[in-house]
């Protein structure tokens, strides 16, 4: 969900700019883009200056204390999410989006009866999750796009999601 975010710093402006406002404008559009904001969030781009305080000048650079405004991504409880497998493990499964951070799907939230299958790959072996679906296993394998439901976000930013449910889990297996 995209949502707008009220941000706080102080930022570091050569004090050559003949316009405060422009300078430090064009440093935000620098600065934000992909910067993680805690709570499992991704900056997308400055929307406006609301205040310039508090300027400090260090080293010859000035340093004034911005309050800005910034659209940012972030996932919510219960959204369903497009991702593609990380790696695999005995904890679960590791899955990567464009704008978010790390997400996991812990072990419990694989659809059961399911287990980490260790198969042969060429000269090397390879453990991936298989759900044991009536005479059937199906694999989940690394680099495969899989529909997601967010359960829960931690507080350092780990997004927690399940792929236990109807049409979620690895495309190929719809």
């Amino acid at each position: 969900m995209f949502v707008e975010v009220v941000q706080q710093e102080r930022l570091s402006v050569s004090p050559k700019e003949v316009n405060l406002q422009n300078a430090v404008l064009e440093t935000l559009r620098k600065h934000v883009p992909g910067h993680q904001v805690g709570c499992g969030g991704v900056s997308l781009f400055p929307l406006g200056i609301d205040a310039i305080d508090d300027i400090e000048i260090h080293d010859g650079m000035l340093y004034p204390l911005v309050t800005y405004r910034v659209v940012m991504y972030r996932a919510y409880v219960g959204e369903i999410l497009m991702c593609e497998v990380e790696k695999q493990d005995t904890a679960g499964i590791f899955l990567v989006h464009a704008l978010l951070p790390g997400i996991h799907i812990p072990s419990g939230q694989i659809p059961q009866p399911s287990e980490l299958c260790t198969l042969p790959v060429r000269t090397s072996r390879v453990d991936l999750w298989c759900w044991k679906y009536n005479d059937v296993r199906l694999y989940v394998k690394a680099g495969e796009v899989c529909k997601v439901r967010v359960i829960k976000i931690g507080k350092e930013g780990t997004i927690y999601a399940t792929i236990a449910g109807p049409g979620l889990g690895p495309l190929s297996w719809w």
